[in-house]
């Protein structure tokens, strides 16, 4: 395990990996931690995605 996402932390999504993109890269803002979490796990919020690179 790296690290743990608390519900409602707040992260950036980076791209996406696994057969069909059901994994999402993300950086957790609080702690600088970079994973993989499950699509089914991320809760969308209303800013938009900017892409990297």
């Amino acid at each position: 395990m790296l690290g743990i996402a608390y519900r409602d932390g707040k992260s950036t999504a980076h791209g996406w990996a696994g057969r069909g993109g059901t994994w999402v890269k993300v950086t957790m803002k609080r702690t600088g931690v970079t994973g993989y979490v499950h699509l089914s796990l991320v809760a969308w919020g209303k800013e938009e995605l900017a892409q990297t690179g």
